[in-house]
């Protein structure tokens, strides 16, 4: 007796054709589907075959099929089978379900080399066996080889030297370590995290150790705190609860960033620092948010170290005083020639070793100004505001220009001060505005000085 196997196949607008194979014997096997995409792999197999007699087709009857599996293709010992009574056979066809009296499992396909041998009746088993292909190895997609867990609904390791110890948890890549519940390292190499619900994307040597926490990629960056986050770039560290440092770094591990305080955030650079809760740094190098609610916008070397302090960029400045800003500026060509507002509340808008040191002390820019009493104003080359509630307004003169007492309002101006002329011809030349009816008032004034 000869079995062959028919394989049904739909074209659009015919009716389905049944193709012979040209093997003696050719096996239909096709995992039986059903329920929704995240159901367990059905353990069965559906299998169809046309049975024929020295090439005519076997009497319309019942008849016992023995199927059984093998690794080797000659000889061996089975290891599966199961045996079906009566099997309705129509014009040589039958069909049955393999794996419906002895259940398949997936260990059956671990080899490589499966063949499957049928009996009918009592009469010797039917040669050659065939070999299983690819469709009913699909059973191994329930296992997934090589992973630690073993179980995709479980915890799951892909990759080799990994460590994973916690539940619900994924990691992929090289000898990374996870020990936390809920948790994924989704790549890269000597990664470790030791705390629930967190996160590691890539990278080299990356670290979380607090819940919800996460490291996108890069190397050597630490979100060590809850909810902190480390964007990438290298040697960063979010230490703060809800930080972030999204990026920057350096290859010295001197010289990452670091957000240290609650809600802090350092956006790029390198060696910044944002050390206070809700403080900022956005980028640049070596600078520091220090105060509650700081911001440094960039440049090198600043510090915003008062509460609510602003710097917006430049280099060497200093914000000390609480709501103090500096918009930039800064050294020209020592230390010495900073900026620095220590007052609070208090403005140095740019130039060069402008100090405003007073509340409320304003700077507008120029170079080596000092505004010291409360209120009070300097600006030009060397003016100080020494008292409080003093306008100071110096040339370019390279002498210090100082107020004597306070509520002063005071110029210096080499050139001369012109009140309604562009062309003052006296130290204050005041003229009265031209038109008729001020003649006589421009001719009282101009003799008054």
């Amino acid at each position: 007796m000869q079995l062959r196997n028919y394989i049904s196949k739909t074209y659009p607008c015919e009716e389905t054709m049944k193709l012979p194979l040209v093997l003696s014997i050719s096996l239909l096997l096709v995992a039986i589907c059903g329920g929704a995409v995240h159901s367990e792999v059905p353990s069965l197999i559906n299998y169809q075959g046309y049975l024929t007699d020295g090439g005519a087709v076997v009497s319309d009857g019942k008849y016992d099929l023995t199927f059984s599996l093998y690794n080797v293709d000659v000889g061996g010992v089975s290891i599966w089978s199961e045996t079906h009574a009566a099997v309705l056979v129509t014009d040589g066809l039958f069909s049955t379900v393999l794996g419906s009296i002895n259940p398949l499992s997936a260990d059956l396909f671990d080899d490589p080399q499966v063949f499957l041998g049928i009996t009918i009746d009592s009469d010797p088993e039917l040669a050659p066996r065939q070999q299983i292909l690819a469709m009913a190895f699909a059973f191994r997609v329930a296992t997934v080889d090589g992973a630690t867990g073993g179980d995709i609904s479980s915890s799951t390791s892909i990759g080799s030297g990994n460590s994973l110890t916690g539940e619900n948890s994924l990691v992929v890549g090289l000898s990374n370590t996870l020990n936390g519940d809920g948790s994924t390292i989704a790549g890269g190499e000597s990664n470790e995290v030791s705390s629930q619900h967190s996160f590691i994307g890539s990278g080299v040597a990356n670290l979380v150790s607090a819940d919800n926490a996460v490291v996108v990629g890069g190397s050597q960056n630490q979100a060590t705190d809850e909810g902190a986050v480390v964007g990438g770039g290298q040697y960063n560290s979010a230490t703060g609860l809800y930080s972030v440092v999204a990026g920057g770094g350096s290859s010295d591990g001197a010289f990452g960033n670091t957000a240290s305080g609650l809600n802090s955030a350092v956006g790029g650079g390198r060696s910044n620092s944002a050390l206070d809760a809700y403080a900022t740094v956005s980028g640049g190098g070596t600078n520091t948010a220090g105060g509650i609610h700081s911001f440094v916008g960039g440049g090198l070397r600043n510090t915003a170290s008062g509460a609510r302090a602003t710097i917006g960029g430049g280099y060497l400045n200093l914000a000390s005083g609480n709501y103090s800003f500096i918009g930039g500026g800064g050294v020209v060509s020592t230390v010495a020639d900073s900026n620095v507002a220590s007052g609070v509340a208090s403005v140095v808008t740019g130039g060069s070793r402008n100090w405003a040191t007073a509340l409320f002390s304003t700077i507008p820019g120029g170079y080596d100004n000092h505004a010291d009493g409360m209120f009070s104003f300097a600006a030009g080359r060397q003016a100080i505001a020494a008292f409080d509630g003093c306008f100071v307004w110096a040339d370019s003169g390279d002498t210090y220009f100082e107020s004597t007492a306070a509520n002063q309002f005071i110029v210096r101006a080499g050139g001369g001060v012109g009140i309604n002329t562009a062309s003052p011809a006296a130290t204050l030349h005041l003229a009265a505005p031209a038109g008729e009816g001020n003649e006589i008032l421009r001719l009282q004034m101009e003799r008054s000085w």
